[in-house]
Order: C-alpha cells, then sequence, then structure tokens
C-alpha cells in the first residue's frame, strides 16, 4: 500500500473518530430544565398597567451622593400617586414611611405561625447629567413608548419591580386572594446611593419588632428573550448573588505655580496614572456559585453547536473557572473589581476636572 493512500487513510479514520465523538457526546446531552406544566394565562388590564408604570416613571425620583441636590417633592408626589393608582392595595395593605420617604407595606396572612416574606424593589433612580439631556434618544423621564419599547430612568432599575408587585397585589386583592403567610413590600428610597435611610431603616424596624423573615426577594435577573446568542427560548437570568466594592479615594497634592512653567506632573496626572494602574491590574475573576451553575444549564443548548455563545463565554475559561478574557456584555455576571466608577452607579459620560490652577 503505497504511503499516499496510507495518508488518505489515515485522514479518513481520524475524521470518522471525531464525528463519532461528536455523536456520542450530543446523545449524551440532555436538558437540565425542569419539566413544569405551563400556567394558565392571567387576564390583565395591560393597557392600564402601562399606563400606571409611564406615569411613575415621570416623577423624578433622584438619589443623588451630594445631600444638598436633594428633592423631597418628587417622591412625596409619588406616593399620592401611589395611593391613587393601587386603591386596594392602600385599603387593604398597612403603608408606613420610613426614613421620610421609602413605604413599608404589610399584608396580613391567614396563618400567623408561618415565617413571613418580604418583596422588595426601590423607587428611586440615579441622577441624569444635564449636560447629556439633549443626548438621550428619549427623554429620561418622559416614559415614552417607541419602537416596542418603554423609555425611561427606572424602565429597568427598578421602579418596573415595585410597580410590578404593586399591580400582581392590586390584582390579587380583586380576586378575594389573601395570603397564608404576612407579605411585606419595602420600597426604598435611596438604594442607589446605599440606602442608608430607606432599607436600613426599615430593616432596622422589622428587626425590633421581631420579625423573622422566611426569604426576600429583591431585585435580581430578568425573563428576557434574545438576550443570549443561539437560545431562542426565554431565559430566566438567575441573580442571586451580589458583587461586593470598596470606595477609594485617590488624592495627589501638587505644586502651584504659573502656566508658563508648569512642573513635570501635575497632581492630576499622578491621579490619572494611579487610576490607569489600578483599571489594568483587576482582581483575579472566577465564574462559579450559582451564575456558573446557569451557564451549565444553558450549556446543553449551546455546547458543540459553535453558537456565538459558546464562543464568547467557554473558550475564555480554564478549568478552574478563571476568567481568561470576556466580552464586556458578559461582565456583570462576574466577581471582579475594577476602576470602572468614580461616583455612584453609573459611569460618566464627560469627566470634568478642576483644583490645580497655575497662573
Amino acid at each position: 500500500m503505497s504511503s499516499m493512500k496510507k495518508t488518505f487513510l489515515s485522514g479518513v479514520l481520524i475524521v470518522v473518530i471525531v464525528i463519532v465523538i461528536v455523536l456520542i457526546n450530543t446523545a449524551r446531552f440532555a436538558s437540565k430544565q425542569m419539566a413544569v406544566q405551563p400556567i394558565e394565562e392571567v387576564k390583565l388590564d395591560e393597557e392600564g398597567a402601562v399606563d400606571r408604570f409611564i406615569r411613575v416613571l415621570q416623577f423624578e425620583t433622584v438619589s443623588y451622593e451630594d445631600s444638598s441636590k436633594f428633592d423631597a417633592e418628587p417622591f412625596l408626589a409619588l406616593h399620592a400617586y401611589l395611593e391613587q393608582a393601587f386603591p386596594r392595595v392602600h385599603a387593604t395593605l398597612k403603608r408606613e414611611v420610613i426614613g421620610d420617604y421609602s413605604l413599608l407595606y404589610s399584608w396580613k396572612g391567614s396563618d400567623s405561625s408561618r415565617q413571613p416574606i418580604l418583596l422588595m424593589s426601590h423607587i428611586d433612580v440615579v441622577p441624569v447629567d444635564p449636560a447629556t439631556r439633549d443626548e438621550w434618544k428619549h427623554p429620561p423621564f418622559g416614559g415614552d413608548i417607541a419602537e416596542g419599547f418603554i423609555w425611561g430612568r427606572g424602565t429597568l432599575d427598578v421602579k418596573c419591580g415595585a410597580v410590578g408587585i404593586l399591580e400582581a397585589v392590586e390584582f390579587l386583592l380583586a380576586e378575594g386572594f389573601q395570603p397564608s403567610r404576612d407579605v411585606y413590600l419595602a420600597f426604598g428610597h435611596d438604594e442607589e446611593i446605599g440606602g442608608a435611610n430607606g432599607n436600613a431603616r426599615m430593616a432596622a424596624t422589622l428587626e425590633e419588632r421581631g420579625v423573622r423573615l422566611e426569604y426576600v426577594l429583591d431585585e435580581g435577573g430578568i425573563l428576557a428573550e434574545n438576550i443570549i446568542p443561539g437560545i431562542a427560548a426565554p431565559v430566566a437570568i438567575v441573580a442571586v448573588a451580589e458583587k461586593g466594592y470598596f470606595g477609594l479615594a485617590l488624592t495627589a497634592q501638587g505644586t502651584g505655580g504659573h502656566s508658563s512653567m508648569p512642573p513635570p506632573q501635575t497632581a492630576v496626572g499622578i491621579v490619572a496614572a494611579a487610576i490607569e494602574k489600578l483599571e489594568s491590574h483587576p482582581f483575579p475573576s472566577q465564574l462559579g456559585g450559582a451564575t456558573g451553575l446557569m451557564l451549565d444549564y444553558l450549556d446543553v443548548f449551546v455546547k458543540g453547536m459553535g453558537s456565538e455563545l459558546e464562543d464568547r463565554i467557554y473558550r475564555f475559561i480554564d478549568r478552574e473557572g478563571n476568567i481568561l478574557a470576556l466580552r464586556p456584555e458578559f461582565t456583570s455576571l462576574l466577581a471582579k473589581l475594577t476602576a470602572n466608577r468614580l461616583s455612584g452607579e453609573t459611569m460618566p459620560v464627560r469627566l470634568s476636572y478642576s483644583g490645580e490652577v497655575f497662573r
């Protein structure tokens, strides 16, 4: 047998082996999804719900790191609107205003021996840089409906949660429903700046009353379609963990003088160099826990199919789960610390510096 023929047959054998391995691996993959029966569709007042949500978005309930900028009026006006928009909730549940602007509702259950639960959200949003208002595609507090979406601050973070909870409770009350256990609703007014006057005070209030909760359900993942490449089915994003952070203030002392004779390096340059070092040396990242398990469950839909998701995620994870590289849209899944924010919850569009002047 000629060497060329042997090489050809060896190549064919390798291809066959690879195909068999792929077929065996494909056959071994089975869905890890739980088999559940579809629930009966709930008939809601969708138009009314959208109208109420849009109205809530229009209240400029902004939390500022600088407390002198805080405007109480929109929060008080929102309180009044919620009372009007959800009459059954406010007629049945006990409402308390905690920390002047946060809302704590108590819904009595039929069995006081069962531990209560708490559904939590927040009614504040992050600020809008006045210099960028003209650059918004739709006004940040307009609640516009366009291109199949509702636009505005709070649509995702997270007035949708507060309004969604209230809509559900209002609907259940109309159906004559009473929970078997006590249910608390907690809507903080300063979550975006840490929650010291809102969530913290509501937690302290419940603790003082001896309330021990079965669980707390706060903002987290979403149920979304077409958000993960390669998966056509709706995906429930599991988000039950939270990345920690610490605040770091960098101060550099510069030398003053006339602008015609600047020093080799200014305080601005020193701080900029320090930030660059922080940003270029992030802590190691790992993909594990609930997030890793979620992706493992999704893996059956994409593994071996050459999907974009597999290329974007699995290709960059080593055997220990360490992240080697990741596309920006997936960085929110990671426990990773980097110098990615200067103040508050959003990264600034523009950054101005003032302080060191040479004359």
